[in-house]
C-alpha cells in the first residue's frame, strides 16, 4: 500500500487518527489507480469521415427502370414458358412401324387389331381427327372398332380403305390390292379416286393400272389363316410374288414365263411342293440352288 505524506495541516491529533486508519487509506489507494471519469480527446484521433451519399437519380432512370424490370420479366416468363411441356398436338399423337413383319397380332391404343400375315412394312398413326394404317407389300386382318368421329383409313401402293368400323383383309402386292371384307361395309378407292363400296362377304381387286373390280368370298376368314393360299387366274409372276411370302428360298423366274397364268389352292407350309405342281401343269424345270429355287423353260 502507498504511504501518504503528511502536511503540517495534518498534524493534529484528528489528522493523524485518520490518516492512521488503514481502511481509509485502502480506498485512497484504489481511487488513485482508477481511470479518471472524463479524458481530453487525442488532438491525433481522426474524426471518421462520413458515409458518402448516393446522388439522386436522374429524372429518365425514373421512368427507364420500371420498362427494363417489365422487360426483364417477360424474358424469364418466356423461357419458362418454353421450358414447360406443352399440350400440342404432337403429344396425343400415337405412332407404331413394324418392318419385316411376320404372323404377328398387333393390337392398337384405341382397341383395334391388326393381325399381320406378313408385311416389308406396316405403320400406324392416331390423332384427335382420325385413325390411319400404311401397308406396303403385304398382307394383313383390321378388326376396327366404331369411332363415328375417327374414320380407320389404310394406305396401300395401289388403294386406300376407308371405314369406321369393320374386319376386312387387306393384300397389297407389286401387281394388285386385294380386299376381303368379313364384317360391316368397306369404301375401297384408288389413286384416281374412283370409289366403290364393298360390302361383308364380297372382296375388290385393283390393278396396278387402277382398275377395279369385285368378287363374292366363300369363305368366313382368310384362307391364310388356315394355311392356305388361294390363287385365281393369276399371272405367274404375281403367284410367284405370294408364293415368297411363305419361301425360305428365294423363288426366281426364268425368261418368258412370267405370264403364264396360275390358278389352284396352295399350302403355305410346303412351297416346294406348290411350286412342283406349277412347273408340272406348264411343263417347266425346277433347279434348287442354296438360296434360290428357279423356274426355268425345258
Amino acid at each position: 500500500m502507498k504511504n501518504f505524506p503528511l502536511d503540517d495541516d495534518c498534524n493534529t491529533d484528528l489528522g493523524k487518527q485518520i490518516w492512521s486508519d488503514s481502511a481509509l487509506l485502502e480506498a485512497l489507494s484504489q481511487s488513485e489507480n482508477a481511470a479518471p471519469l472524463f479524458q481530453e480527446k487525442n488532438s491525433q484521433e481522426q474524426t471518421p469521415e462520413p458515409e458518402p451519399t448516393q446522388a439522386p437519380r436522374h429524372p429518365l432512370m425514373k421512368a427507364v427502370w420500371p420498362i427494363a424490370a417489365s422487360v426483364l420479366f417477360v424474358v424469364l416468363f418466356t423461357l419458362v414458358y418454353q421450358a414447360a411441356p406443352s399440350n400440342t398436338l404432337d403429344s396425343i399423337v400415337q405412332q407404331a412401324h413394324w418392318n419385316n413383319a411376320k404372323q404377328e397380332q398387333v393390337v392398337l391404343p384405341e382397341g383395334s387389331s391388326i393381325m399381320v400375315n406378313v408385311a416389308r412394312q406396316l405403320n400406324y398413326r392416331i390423332d384427335e381427327h382420325q385413325r390411319r394404317a400404311n401397308l406396303s407389300k403385304g398382307e394383313a386382318f383390321f378388326s376396327v372398332t366404331k369411332d363415328q368421329t375417327k374414320p380407320f383409313v389404310v394406305d396401300t401402293s395401289l388403294s386406300k380403305v376407308t371405314v369406321l368400323g369393320t374386319k376386312f383383309n387387306l393384300s397389297d402386292t407389286e401387281y394388285a390390292t386385294e380386299l376381303e371384307v368379313y364384317e360391316g361395309l368397306v369404301e375401297f378407292s384408288n389413286h384416281n379416286g374412283d370409289a366403290i363400296h364393298v360390302p361383308a362377304g364380297q372382296g375388290a381387286r385393283i390393278s396396278m393400272d387402277g382398275v377395279i373390280s369385285k368378287y363374292s368370298l366363300h369363305q368366313e376368314i382368310p384362307l391364310w389363316q388356315e394355311g392356305w393360299l388361294h390363287i385365281d387366274e393369276r399371272k405367274l409372276n404375281e403367284a410367284v410374288e405370294l408364293l415368297n411370302r411363305y419361301s425360305d428360298k428365294r423363288i426366281l423366274l426364268g425368261p418368258g414365263i412370267a405370264k403364264l397364268e396360275v390358278s389352284g389352292r396352295f399350302s403355305t407350309e410346303s412351297v416346294k411342293d406348290a411350286v412342283i405342281l406349277i412347273a408340272k401343269a406348264h411343263n417347266l424345270s425346277v433347279e434348287y440352288y442354296a438360296d434360290s429355287i428357279v423356274l426355268m423353260k425345258r
